[in-house]
């Protein structure tokens, strides 16, 4: 067994609210880079090429998420004991799938173009499916700084990925590089943040390979490889019908509008992933722990998120009109619909660390088969009017989906969807009543011939006033929560234990 220094001596509590800290932190910073860096680029890539990019991404995330650690890397962090020899079995297993994979990208980098019906695209096909290779080498890495809570590392790790990806891209889109701008970038990104996860674990892998080890983590491993397939179509699916049979223009309008938003849900789900999925692991027999730990994450994550995307959504029109060009005005009302997605998709989506700590990825994966069912039908549906109508096809399906996501894994910890749902009641209505002033205030001056900027800003004001008010007077716990996350102290010590070579 692996011999370290437990990290969260001082208290789980006290190491979940430090990484919450250290993590969070680093996602708001990093995430508002990458809104300056999809804001930017809109002057100087055009809609088309960034649907072309989108294109791509749809068939290198498929590798990447389905191929990438198959699962085991979750494992590792999940794992009651672990061993120099399985860890090492796992880091060689995934360098060699991710060498695999960005083989195949190489080989028939062409063959996929021609799926994605745009034969320009076989080179940036080839290079963008480096990545798959490039990854495969941090996945083991990130997981043990994760296991072993050392927060300070991974915010590290998390924040020089957005700013060496931003840098890049705009640099090489200022020089014309065009779509080969956002693959080049992605890719730098991937390199450094590789090479500081190495920097912060002195964890190395040996020459272990055995098969018998990774048997021991196989049928978890297995079900969360195959899950991933699945997640898969709810995550691609939109952005493949739309690419394939509408344009890639369309696309680079529906590419823009999720990343705006997806940017600010990565900040807090993957706080929550980073953070809380390891703290849920070390308590896993621990049912009423689980679902108070689990209830103030997900009451957190509306705190912050909830105003933020129904913001997002009232104030979509003055904020293209403000900040984009008149290219990208047809973006609009799908940015206003995803906002509302993200909304729900932010909090429906924590569900996943319940079925991990508790080592239940069959049943995530059964869960997974079945949304990601529904998901298609609404986008294939959607399709029939369109993007904006793929748009709503997924908030409708995201709202089919929405209480049930909850009741499956909460039964796992002997809870009810209601008792982790009702205390974001007063979070929504707060949120939904800021929205609907803003809205009416930006509408309103633009009735009386008022700029973008000065709706944007009215409307902002009379949202933040709004749920200010709902802060101060309603004294939410998730805000007492984020104070005592941000006060808490500071990590002690630097990289991640080292597993012992000679217990493998």
């Amino acid at each position: 067994m692996i011999d370290v220094h437990d990290p969260t001596a001082g208290g789980l509590a006290h190491g979940m609210k430090s990484g919450a800290r250290w993590v969070g932190s680093a996602q708001v910073v990093s995430q508002l880079i990458r809104i300056v860096m999809a804001l930017a680029l809109t002057f100087l890539i055009d809609p088309a090429e960034f649907g072309l990019v989108a294109l791509i991404t749809v068939i290198t995330v498929f590798f990447e998420r389905v191929l990438g650690d198959t699962g085991t890397t979750a494992a590792v962090v999940r794992h009651p004991e672990i061993t120099h020899g399985l860890v090492s079995s796992v880091f060689w297993l995934n360098v060699s799938i991710g060498l695999a994979t960005s083989g195949a990208f190489v080989a028939f980098g062409g063959v996929l173009a021609s799926v994605l019906d745009n034969p320009d695209a076989g080179n940036l096909v080839r290079v963008a499916g480096l990545m798959a290779f490039l990854n495969a080498f941090g996945h083991v890495q990130r997981a043990l700084l994760r296991r072993f809570l050392l927060f300070r590392a991974l915010a590290t790790v998390n924040l020089s990925n957005a700013l060496i990806t931003t840098t890049a891209t705009v640099v090489l889109a200022v020089a014309n590089w065009g779509p080969w701008a956002l693959v080049v970038g992605n890719l730098a990104g991937t390199v450094g943040s590789v090479a500081l996860a190495w920097w912060w674990s002195p964890w190395r892998p040996g020459r272990t390979f055995d098969r018998e080890r990774l048997r021991q983590i196989s049928r978890f491993s297995v079900n969360l490889s195959v899950q991933n397939l699945f997640g898969y179509v709810s995550y691609a699916g939109d952005r493949f019908l739309i690419g394939r049979f509408i344009g890639t223009a369309e696309l680079g309008y529906y590419g823009l509008a999720n990343r705006l938003l997806r940017y600010p849900l990565q900040t807090t789900t993957q706080t929550y992933r980073e953070v809380v999925l390891p703290g849920l692991a070390r308590i896993q027999d621990d049912h009423p722990g689980m679902r108070e730990a689990y209830t103030r994450t997900v009451n957190g994550i509306a705190f912050l998120l909830l105003p933020l995307c129904l913001g997002l959504s009232a104030l979509a029109r003055p904020l293209v009109d403000a900040a984009l060009t008149d290219e990208w005005l047809p973006a609009t009302n799908i940015i206003a619909i995803m906002a509302l997605v993200g909304a729900l998709q932010s909090l429906a989506t924590t569900t996943g660390s319940i079925y991990i700590a508790k080592g239940r990825t069959d049943l995530s994966l059964r869960w997974q088969m079945g949304s990601s069912a529904v998901l298609m039908v609404a986008y294939s549906i959607g399709a029939l009017w369109g993007t904006e109508g793929v748009a709503w096809g997924y908030l409708v399906g995201i709202t089919v989906l929405f209480y049930p996501a909850f009741h499956i894994p909460l039964r796992l910890i002997e809870g009810r969807p209601r008792d982790v749902l009702s205390p974001i009641a007063p979070t929504l209505i707060a949120s939904a009543a800021g929205a609907g002033g803003a809205w009416i205030t930006a509408r309103l001056l633009d009735e009386t011939g008022r700029g973008p900027w000065l709706q944007l800003v009215a409307g902002g004001a009379v949202m933040s006033a709004a749920y200010g008010a709902y802060v101060l007077i309603g004294k939410p716990q998730a805000m007492r929560d984020l104070k005592a996350a941000v006060a808490s102290g500071r990590r002690r010590g630097k990289g991640a234990p080292s597993p012992d070579p000679a217990s493998g």
